[in-house]
């Protein structure tokens, strides 16, 4: 009876005799969505356990991968910054080896200056070298030619007009210039024009100074000597030597308008002479 009166008053249908359920009745009068919330209210205590263990196991691993994401952040961040450095020093090194090669290009420009240069000094030697074996070769012969014979020629009268002495004085001092004593050879023909200077070789005197000058690398002097003797002997044969000699040096000096000046006064001047033909050849090698 307790038994009954305890399923009466919960509203629940009694249990028949023989142990049948009236539970499955039940079901069966009420409808699908009752019973779907009935399981669902029989059911929520463990789904609220799955979910909280499940909620538990998501943070976890949400945790995890932010770990793992803050570790591979600072690796990028190093990585980053090791190939920041890398490439600031390979910058420093293309700019230190740009720096060298534009230095070895500079050299090499001032290299090549330097060797024009010295091709040009070279080749203005040369002509000069070759001009004085020209001259000496010329002096060489001099002494012989210049015989009392030869003055006879020029002097109707026959009689040198130093005497003797101007001839072996004049010839000593030649002598010494060939053998290359340009002191004693400067001395003798500095003697010669004070005994004897209105003789004709005054002249060629006066150019042996000149040259031994030049070669003294007393260009001033030099030209300034050469000039003296068109001023002095304005007819002597050794002008146009003279006057091609100062060209030379103006050009070897550097001035090249006043080289071209004097080489063309000789070549317009004294055309038929053999200065002439190598101041025309000076003249075309001029830029």
């Amino acid at each position: 009876m307790k038994v009954e009166g305890a399923e009466a008053m919960s509203g629940l249908p009694a249990r028949r005799p023989g142990g049948d359920s009236s539970y499955g009745a039940f079901l069966r009068r009420i409808g699908p969505g009752v019973r779907l919330l009935i399981v669902s209210v029989l059911l929520l205590p463990l789904v609220a356990c799955a979910t909280k263990r499940d909620v538990r196991d998501l943070q976890e691993e949400m945790r995890a991968v932010a770990e793992r994401q803050h570790e591979l952040l600072v690796e990028l961040e190093r990585l980053h910054w090791m190939a920041q450095d890398t490439l600031r020093q390979q910058s420093r090194n293309f700019t230190a080896l740009r720096g060298e090669l534009n230095q070895r290009i500079l050299d090499v420009q001032d290299q090549v200056i330097e060797l024009q240069a010295l091709t040009g000094q070279s080749q203005q030697v040369l002509a000069g070298l070759r001009d004085q074996l020209e001259t000496q070769r010329r002096q060489v012969t001099q002494p012989a030619q210049q015989s009392p014979w030869d003055w006879e020629a020029d002097d109707p009268g026959g009689v040198d007009p130093g005497g003797a002495g101007a001839a072996e004085l004049y010839n000593a001092a030649v002598t010494q210039f060939n053998r290359g004593a340009l002191g004693t050879a400067t001395r003798r023909f500095e003697e010669f024009l004070e005994r004897f200077s209105g003789h004709r070789l005054a002249p060629d005197a006066r150019y042996f100074l000149a040259d031994i000058l030049a070669q003294e690398g007393r260009t001033g002097e030099a030209i300034d000597a050469f000039l003296r003797i068109q001023e002095l002997h304005p007819t002597a044969s050794r002008v146009p030597e003279a006057l091609y000699r100062v060209g030379v040096l103006y050009l070897e000096d550097g001035d090249s308008e006043l080289a071209e000046e004097y080489l063309e006064r000789v070549v317009n001047t004294y055309p038929d002479t053999e200065a002439a033909e190598r101041a025309e050849e000076r003249l075309q090698d001029l830029p």
